[in-house]
């Protein structure tokens, strides 16, 4: 989605250290719901009821660490995770480390609306505004990449002050690994989106 000055791929053998942040990513990927969801071998990393009324759908978190596929990635440097439940304290890692990802995510199912194409948080028992913890992490470190787990276009209030962003939609039980495998160079990401993502919306109420 975005690769300015080159940020990705990363040099394994020169960073030295990353801070990975939210969106479960120390133990798990996102699951998109209805036919986009497989329950994972070995069952789900993490499961959460989804906040609707009435509540039928049920998150999965497929068992994937970003975090340990990062790290197995550049095995020297020192990686650490934040939840990203604080962004005061997402950006105090991300500023005292060389590179900093962010993970934020959107869970999407038939039979329902998004509450905004926004990365708003109805997924964690604790509320979590995921555009400003980006914003926090990116004013904190300019070496900021975003990796978005979700099932269509999002608005990015924050792409300008990012330097990179990737698109890893719903990536299933190999999904940490398949992402630190483009975050490192090891595979390609050369395609086109099937979607087009905007800057901003223009909401018109007609009377």
């Amino acid at each position: 989605m975005k690769n300015a000055d080159a940020q990705l791929p990363l040099n394994a053998a020169t960073v030295g250290s990353i801070a990975v942040i939210g969106s479960h990513a120390d133990v798990a990927v996102l699951s998109g719901g209805g036919s986009a969801q497989v329950h994972p071998t070995g069952g789900p990393a993490l499961t959460e009821g989804y906040p609707c009324q009435p509540c039928w759908a049920q998150v999965i978190w497929d068992p994937s660490s970003p975090l340990q596929a990062i790290q197995a990635m550049a095995p020297h440097a020192t990686v650490k995770f934040d939840p990203g439940t604080n962004a005061a304290s997402a950006a105090s890692l991300a500023a005292s480390s060389s590179v900093a990802i962010v993970f934020v995510s959107q869970w999407a199912s038939e039979g329902m609306d998004l509450p905004s194409l926004n990365f708003t948080d109805v997924i964690h028992s604790t509320p979590i505004d995921q555009d400003a913890l980006v914003a926090a992490v990116a004013a904190a470190n300019p070496h900021t990449i975003v990796v978005m787990e979700n099932g269509g276009a999002q608005v990015m209030p924050w792409l300008g002050a990012v330097s990179a962003v990737l698109e890893a939609w719903y990536p299933g039980q190999r999904g940490g690994e398949a992402i630190a495998n483009i975050l490192f160079g090891a595979v390609n990401p050369s395609e086109s989106s099937p979607s087009r993502f905007p800057r901003a919306f223009l909401i018109c109420r007609i009377r």
